[in-house]
Parts: structure tokens; C-alpha cells; sequence
């Protein structure tokens, strides 16, 4: 998983081609955020978000999904197949 921070909304990812993307809105009582995986716990280090209480656009891309599904009936287990990137930027009201 990559996280960027942004001042602003950030311009849509090209930089692969994602297979899915999606948006999402998220208040960050403390500043920083740590993202976790439910079966394996926290999967990246903090993300800092700067000052505590504020309310954040998020858009999160991902690929490597259905490669996930070939390996797992080909392997059992399909570690660090799937890849995220997930942007952050202040909402502003």
C-alpha cells in the first residue's frame, strides 16, 4: 500500500492501470491513521495526516485483485499480490 497526502484533490492515477477505484470521506480524531488488515494486522506504517479533527476525502485504488484468485487456486496463499494507493486530502467546507 502507497499513501499520499494532498492539499488539495489530487489528479487521477495513471501511473498503472488500476482495476478498481473508489472514494470515501473519513474524520481523523488524532492525526495519524494506521491502516490494518483484518487476518494480518497493521499492514503499513502510520500515515500522518497532519492536525487532529479533521474530515478528509479519500480515493483508494487497487490492482492485483483477480490475480489474488489465480494464485490462490494455484498456490494457497497470495501474498503482496494485490497493490493499493490510497490518496488523502483535507475536505473543506
Amino acid at each position: 500500500m502507497r499513501a499520499e497526502v494532498w492539499d488539495g484533490e489530487p489528479p487521477v492515477d495513471a501511473s498503472e492501470p488500476w482495476e478498481v477505484s473508489g472514494n470515501a470521506e473519513l474524520r481523523c480524531r488524532t492525526g495519524p491513521l494506521q491502516v490494518w488488515s483484518v487476518s494480518c494486522g497493521p499492514i503499513a506504517e502510520e500515515v500522518q495526516l497532519g492536525a487532529p479533527d479533521r474530515e478528509w476525502h479519500v480515493r483508494v485504488y487497487c490492482a492485483g485483485r483477480q490475480e489474488v484468485v489465480r494464485v490462490v487456486e494455484d498456490e494457497g496463499i497470495a501474498e503482496g499480490v494485490e497493490r493499493y494507493l490510497v490518496q488523502f486530502w483535507p475536505r473543506h467546507e
